[in-house]
């Protein structure tokens, strides 16, 4: 008796689940500040950095030379990036979002990571280790 109504109870859990999470697409959170297509800020994102050890200026310069070339432009389920001719898309989702921040899912093939991303006006800003990468809106 107890055995049946313990997968009674599972099979119900289970099935809530089930449907929580194949809903879920229904109940879908979206943020349209994310929309539309952005570049990273080299010159603001460059002006704050801070390097962990000293380094030449050849080796500075060829660093710094990979901001402002990185392109992400959101849809609703998408983001679609582009760096130095590399085309790319992956799924996302919503996971949070307040007046000045929301926090996406990347949903890349082996896992899923979380960005949080920080808004100011037109523009947005995304932690990486102890610095900070700024990004700008463009035209699509």
């Amino acid at each position: 008796m107890r055995r049946h109504a313990l997968k009674a109870i599972l099979g119900t859990s289970v099935a809530l689940l089930a449907s929580a999470a194949f809903g879920a697409r229904e109940n879908r959170i979206t943020d349209k500040r994310l929309l539309g297509t952005w570049r990273s800020n080299k010159e603001r994102t460059v002006s704050l950095w801070k390097y962990q050890k000293e380094i030449s200026p050849e080796e500075r310069e060829r660093f710094e030379s990979i901001f402002g070339k990185f392109t992400l432009r959101f849809t609703e389920t998408h983001i679609y990036t582009e760096f130095e001719g590399t085309k790319d898309s992956v799924p996302y989702s919503v996971i949070a979002r307040d007046s000045s921040s929301v926090v996406i899912a990347w949903h890349e093939e082996k896992e899923r990571s979380l960005q949080h991303i920080h808004f100011e006006g037109e523009s947005f800003y995304v932690l990486s280790g102890y610095n900070v990468e700024f990004y700008k809106r463009v035209a699509a």
